[in-house]
């Protein structure tokens, strides 16, 4: 009974000592993982921060005590809830594109994710730095002025201003810190993609792919 022999893949061995791999087995060994986990946590992270930072900002109805102008205080809500939105959107869209579709398929997808990303972070950390120091400047002036109720709105009562500017505080730093924990993820991702692609795709287009910025 004959017996099955396995394949041999030729070896040899370079001037330096190093071992000489077929480009099959060069591509085989540049090939990324199936599933990147790195970005799944990110976009979790960014996703409860966005959450816990969404909740106490819909608790600013108190900022109208402070004599913000309602103008503002509509501004503030609304530019925050959508900056916690944008959040969300933007780092599960960085999981996805990561972790779905084919190699030239997620290259294309990252590059997106990582621009929308970048836009998203920026967004967010303005609008958080706007409350928190309306909030702080407001806060102060309302010590300064000795407006008795404003001064109890902000400092003393148990579920005061103080504690949803806190809680507002560690749900951007979250949010941000997912964020730019997706733009690491992606531009990694998209980076060993492209390695792997140039070993697979015609030479035009590996060069074509070599000239994109990372």
């Amino acid at each position: 009974m004959p017996h099955h022999q396995s394949k041999v893949v030729p070896m040899a061995v370079n001037d330096d000592g190093s071992v000489w791999l077929p480009v099959s087995a060069r591509v085989n060994e540049l090939e990324p993982s199936g599933t990147e986990w790195t970005s799944v946590g990110a976009a979790a992270l960014a996703t409860l921060g966005a959450l816990i930072g969404g909740m106490a900002v819909h608790e600013m109805a108190r900022l109208t005590h402070l004599h913000v102008t309602s103008a503002e205080s509509d501004a503030l809500y609304v530019t925050n809830m959508v900056a916690a939105g944008l959040a969300i959107i933007a780092s599960i869209f960085t999981a996805l594109a990561s972790n779905f579709g084919g190699w030239e398929v997620r290259r294309v997808r990252l590059g997106r994710a990582k621009a929308m990303a970048w836009v998203v972070f920026g967004f967010a950390a303005a609008c958080a730095l706007w409350r928190l120091i309306t909030i702080l400047i407001e806060c102060q002036r309302a010590v300064d002025e000795k407006r008795v109720a404003q001064n109890s709105a902000c400092w003393r009562s148990e579920s005061s201003i103080r504690i949803t500017a806190i809680q507002q505080a560690v749900g951007a730093v979250l949010m941000e810190i997912g964020l730019g924990l997706c733009l690491l993820a992606a531009k990694k991702r998209r980076r060993d993609i492209r390695m792997y692609l140039r070993q697979l795709l015609p030479p035009a287009y590996s060069a074509a792919i070599e000239a994109e910025r990372d």
